[in-house]
């Protein structure tokens, strides 16, 4: 009895090397991505600040370093 557990299933799994994975079009990609987020990001900032601006308790607390809790969830 085979103690390989691939070599005991039915029927026979061949373990084979993966392709080579091209990294650099990768990290393009990833890069590319990141940087087409950014005006996202930014207009969500503003936001965030201009709600804690408008909202009385949350610009008190926030100064008083309080309220980042809210605007990090």
């Amino acid at each position: 009895m085979p103690t390989n557990f691939y070599a005991s299933m039915h029927p026979p799994c061949r373990l084979v090397a993966l392709p080579s994975v091209d990294w650099t079009s990768h990290a393009h990609l990833a890069m590319a991505m990141s940087e087409a987020m950014i005006p996202y990001a930014a207009s969500a900032m503003f936001l965030i600040d201009a709600y804690v601006t408008a909202n009385a308790v949350l610009a008190i607390t926030t100064s008083l370093g309080l309220g980042t809790y809210y605007l990090t969830v």
